[in-house]
């Protein structure tokens, strides 16, 4: 029994195994033991879980599909949920998850729904080992109501035992962001962790921001490393703490170069800039300083200091330096509802030059401020308690009070003066304007603005919308800006709101002429009904005009209309008139005409001793509304003529007809012009369309003609010009559009020829050709002769929108005549390039001189040239700059045929010299001339130029000389004299053969005597030569020359305009007498002075003056 027993219970054990060991791996290895399971925790989870349904096996992997969490705060769905556990390691209490896979999850958060703060510290210790290998989260959408944040994927790999989490791996990538993060928490304790990440966010229309993060430490000290590398680098480094009382953070931002991108304005640079942050969030001091700069400002520095609590701004310190001062400021900022404001400030060393660059002089400002916004609208006052300082040297003293507050700006008080200038000004202004003010510009010139003068003004204005009033009065005194000059300006105005008002209007200017002006009128409903009373103007060569009879205006909110106005003239029989009426909402309607108004009239350059002739006609009309234009206009002048004077003849050219002619109908232009000469098929006449004048786009076309057989025309422009002959021919044509015109044609001269008067010369067989056969490229093409010789150009111009104007012309020619006048005639063989463009010009070539002859037979007495240390100041004379730079690189050779005759030098020349600079430094010289066949009359003599030559290795002005005279004189004695040097630096010495003193040399070369010989005329001569020659042996030169003649006095006295040469002898003990010749103003005066005692003598002056003195001398003790 015992052993069927145990037989019994054995099999029953084995069976229950047997069974149990079926049912678990029906439950891990079969579906449907997944599925019961399931359906046994569905019993026992929480109610806002739930689950669909389930595939697979606890063996081999589950997959949950549907999966919902649905409560107040906030509900989640999982699509589908896989997950693999191995099941070996649970005996070791391991969980090891090989899989979790998430797809398509969303999460979301209702308003109002935050998180509790937990209550304790967290502390985490769980007794098995969780290890997730591969993790993953496909399509996950987070919603809340402050917006939507999509992520495409997470990959995650993590192990938890204990309270230590090891994040080895979490991957986040989607639209907005990318984080890669990994590291270990310890999550209990001190909260001891390392972790790295690296990010990037990627904002809509800004540039992506990324970075490296790194945080290592525990809640009492965690350290912060975390570089920004893009769109900038900034470098932060610190620690957080985190304790039950908050967080504290102290972290320092350091930055070498911020540039911020900006679409509308110029970038801004932030360089060498830290940023430091200390406390709690709740009180966070900051300090920050760096520097600021653009383009288009100067570079400033910014330094600030502070406390933010959130909500509020303490604003300790704030100061930004740069070139123009700088501003100083603190005060306190709030950021709740309703920002507000409350700070004082002060601007220091403003230098006024970075506002206008002629203004000099530095200012100091100090101010308060206070204020909020209220409905994104700012409500302001602002108090400048102080502005001084100096402005152009005069002292600065001011203060103003304003406030804005619902759109309107009031100005309670505002005072400044600037050395004697005071304006006082008050008001507000929006909706409607009120303003008084008080100018007192004592002198305009103290401003700095380029205005000379003085203004004394006071006012009162009120504007609204159904009224108007205006009184004051404005004078101005020697008012003087740019290039206008105006000797005195008066107007004053009383415009009542109400009632009858005047105003009037005077102006006075000796350059520009002269204006007076007179109005009346009043408002009646809402509209100002007016007449203008007066008007006259003055300007030459118009005359005096003033207006024939008073012409009513009006204005209104809406409309503004002036009935015809007309002006008349007394000096001829011209009016003008002009009416104009403008509704603001619609169309401008006006009407002007011109009636016989003489051309000679008309303001403009002409040519000396040219004028006009005839009678102009003008009308224009039409209306201008929603951008549309229609008008009529035609201008035409009755017995055009046009005479030019030169040297007492007259030359006149009369036009049959001159008009021109346009005509705008919706805003597409037609016109043409036509001058066409009497009694001659001669013309100049055109068309141009154009479809939309406002519209740069719109369609281009004309064409114009020119013929012209009578040259006369010409001396109109260029008196100089006699007896032209010649055809003048031309055609133009115009197509492409208003921003891109397409012109195309030629203008020319054939058969032509012509008399320069001024040259003397007469210019044959003229053919000029410019043509431009396509946009942007033009071409030149001539040839003319004469004497018997010739001259070719040509040249090209091209237009760029890069290079701009770039032209080449090439003159090439052959004993071209120049020059041809008694004294001067010159033939030239030139071989010349020019270059110009739009900055400089460059003129480089060869050009020979065959033949010249040059005759001087005076010098004009303007014609002395100061010393070189004399320099000239004229306080009237502007200073001429340069326009263009100027570039010279020429080499000019001289033929044998080029003569020089004058200041007693008659000679040959010939060589070569290249001639080069620029506008910017002295032209310099390099090459050589040399005197041939020369001869040199001087006292009297004629010597005879052996050899000279003038050699050029420098400036142009100050060649060096070499250049030996000489003379044989009747005993066969050869003088010479030998210059050295250059102009400013000029030596010369005497030789001779045989060889003879310096004094008997130059005796021979001026007398062909020897100084024995010499008379006292002669020996004056020789005096005079030795000085003016330069002779180093001058001195004693002229000692031998006053012994040898017996003379006491021989030689130069005074000095300047009063320098004289001076010979005197005595007769006997008491009779001095003495001859004196002016240096520059060539008189000569005689002198007589006979001693009577030791105390008394006479004295006799004969010259320009006839006077004698008696002269006492008295000897002090």
């Amino acid at each position: 029994m015992i052993a069927r027993a145990f037989r019994w219970t054995a099999g029953i054990v084995i069976g229950a195994s047997l069974a149990m060991l079926l049912f678990l791996t029906w439950l891990i290895a079969t579906e449907g033991g997944a599925r019961w399971l399931l359906g046994q925790a569905s019993s026992r989870l929480p109610e806002a879980l739930s689950i669909e349904s389930v595939d697979g096996t606890l063996l081999e992997g589950l997959q949950f599909y549907n999966i919902a969490w649905r409560d107040p705060s906030a509900t989640a769905s999982i699509a589908e949920l896989a997950i693999h556990v191995e099941l070996m390691p649970l005996l070791k209490r391991e969980v090891l998850i090989t899989t979790l896979a998430i797809r398509n999850a969303e999460v979301t958060t209702q308003e109002g729904t935050e998180p509790e703060e937990p209550s304790e510290p967290l502390n985490v210790d769980i007794p098995v080992t969780l290890r997730l290998a591969n993790g993953s989260v496909t399509s996950l959408r987070i919603a809340t109501p402050g917006g939507e944040f999509l992520i495409d994927s997470i990959q995650l790999a993590v192990e938890f035992a204990g309270s230590s989490l090891d994040l080895r791996r979490f991957d986040l990538q989607s639209t907005l962001a990318d984080v890669a993060l990994s590291g270990d928490v310890l999550l209990t304790g001190d909260y001891q962790a390392r972790v790295s990440a690296a990010w990037e966010l990627r904002l809509q229309d800004q540039a992506p921001l990324s970075g490296i993060l790194g945080v290592r430490g525990n809640a009492s000290r965690y350290e912060i490393e975390h570089d920004l590398d893009a769109p900038y680098a900034i470098a932060t480094r610190g620690t957080v703490a985190l304790a039950q009382a908050g967080i504290s953070l102290d972290l320092e931002n350091q930055w070498s170069l911020i540039r911020i991108e900006q679409a509308d304005a110029a970038d801004l640079e932030l360089s060498a800039g830290v940023l430091r942050l200390v406390g709690k969030p709740d009180n966070l001091a900051f300090d920050a300083e760096t520097s600021l700069s653009a383009a288009d400002i100067p570079p400033v520095s910014l330094q600030t200091r502070g406390t933010f609590d959130g909500d509020n701004i303490d604003l300790a310190m704030l100061r930004v330096s740069s070139d123009w001062g700088q501003l100083l400021a603190d005060g306190a900022l709030s950021l709740t509802s309703g920002p507000s404001w409350s700070l004082n400030f002060s601007l220091d060393n403003l230098n006024p030059e970075f506002v206008d660059p002629r203004l000099g002089g530095e200012l100091e400002i100090e101010a308060r401020t206070s204020g909020r916004l209220v409905d994104g609208a700012p409500d302001l006052n602002l108090t400048i308690d102080r502005i001084s300082g100096k402005l152009n040297a005069y002292p600065v003293a001011g203060n103003a009070a304003l406030s804005y507050n619902k759109d309107r700006l009031q100005i309670h008080n505002a005072v400044i003066g600037i050395g004697d200038n005071r304006m006082d000004i008050g008001g507000a202004y929006g909706p409607g304007l009120q303003g008084e003010g008080r100018l007192q510009l004592a002198d305009l010139g103290q401003l700095g603005l380029g205005v000379e003068g003085s203004v004394d003004a006071e006012f009162r204005i009120e504007s609204g919308q159904d009224k108007f009033a205006a009184s004051g009065n404005i004078n101005g005194a020697d008012l003087a800006w740019g290039g206008y000059a105006v000797e005195r300006v008066a107007t004053r105005f009383d415009l009542p709101a109400s009632g009858a008002g005047t105003a009037s209007l005077e102006i006075d200017s000796s350059e520009h002429g002269s204006m007076t002006a007179s109005i009346d009128g009043r408002f009646v409903d809402e509209r100002w009904l007016g007449n203008l009373l007066s008007l006259t103007v003055t300007r030459e060569p118009l005359g005096e005009w003033q207006l024939q009879e008073p012409a009513g205006f009006s204005v209104s909110g809406s409309d503004l209309e002036l009935e015809q106005a007309c002006l008349g003239t007394i000096a001829s029989r011209g009016t003008a008139c002009v009416a104009a009426r403008y509704d603001f909402a619609g169309p401008l309607e006006f009407e002007t005409t011109v009636s016989d108004l003489p051309a000679a009239a008309l303001p403009g350059y002409l040519p000396e001793g040219a004028r006009l002739l005839g009678d102009l006609d003008f009308a224009a009309s039409g209306d201008y509304a929603a951008k549309r234009l229609n008008a009529a206009t035609r201008l035409s002048i009755d017995g055009l003529g046009l005479v030019a004077s030169y040297e007492g003849e007259d030359v006149t050219a009369t036009f049959e007809q001159a008009s021109v002619t346009a005509e705008v109908i919706d805003n597409a232009l037609v016109g043409d012009f036509e001058f066409r000469l009497e009694n001659s098929t001669d013309h100049v006449t055109g068309e141009i369309q154009v479809g939309d004048l406002f519209d740069y786009r719109s369609a281009l076309r004309g064409q114009g003609s020119l013929e012209l057989d009578d040259l006369s025309l010409l001396s109109f422009f260029a008196p100089e010009i006699a007896n032209p002959e010649g055809q003048i021919f031309g055609r133009v044509e115009a197509s492409g559009s208003l921003a891109a015109p397409e012109i195309s044609g030629e203008i020319g001269l054939r058969d032509g020829s012509a008399d320069i008067r001024r040259a003397g010369i007469s210019v044959t067989d003229i053919g000029l050709l410019l043509r431009q056969s396509k946009a942007g490229e033009l071409s030149l093409q001539g040839s003319a002769r004469s004497g018997d010789g010739y001259l070719q150009i040509d040249g090209e111009t091209t237009l760029g929108a890069e290079t701009g104007i770039r032209s080449e012309i090439r003159l090439a020619g052959e004993d071209f005549r120049l020059v041809g006048l008694p004294d001067l005639q010159a033939t030239a063989s030139p071989a010349i390039t020019v270059l110009l463009d739009e900055r400089e010009t460059r003129v480089s070539g060869e050009l020979g001189i065959p033949e010249a002859s040059i005759t001087v037979k005076s010098v004009p007495e303007t014609s002395e040239k100061p010393s070189s240390d004399v320099i000239v100041h004229r306080d009237d004379e502007e200073i001429i700059q340069p326009r263009r730079f100027l570039s010279v690189d020429v080499t000019t050779s001289l033929g044998e045929n080029v003569s020089f005759s004058g200041f007693g030098l008659g000679t040959k020349l010939q060589g070569s010299v290249r001639i080069f600079g620029t506008s910017k430094s002295p032209y310099q010289g390099q090459g050589r001339v040399v005197l041939n066949e020369g001869r040199y009359r001087a006292y009297g003599q004629n010597l005879e130029i052996e050899s000279g030559e003038l050699v050029f290795n420098g400036p142009l002005s100050n060649p060096s000389l070499n250049v030996r005279a000489t003379r044989t004189a009747s005993d066969n004695t050869v003088a010479g004299i030998h210059l050295t040097g250059t102009p400013t630096q000029l030596s010369s010495q005497v030789y001779s053969e045989p060889p003879l003193s310096d004094a008997e040399a130059l005796s021979y070369l001026l007398t062909g005597r020897p100084l024995s010989n010499a008379n006292s005329a002669e020996g004056d001569m020789l005096n005079q030569a030795a000085f003016a020659l330069g002779l180093t042996t001058a001195g004693s030169v002229a000692s031998r020359i006053r012994n040898q003649l017996g003379l006491e006095t021989l030689g130069f006295q005074g000095a300047g305009e009063s320098r004289q040469f001076v010979a005197g002898t005595r007769i006997g003990d008491r009779l001095l007498v003495e001859y004196a010749y002016g240096v520059v103003d060539g008189l000569g005066t005689l002198l007589l002075r006979y001693q009577l005692s030791q105390r008394l003598m006479v004295e006799s002056r004969s010259g320009s003056v006839r006077n004698m003195d008696v002269v006492y001398s008295v000897k002090k003790p």
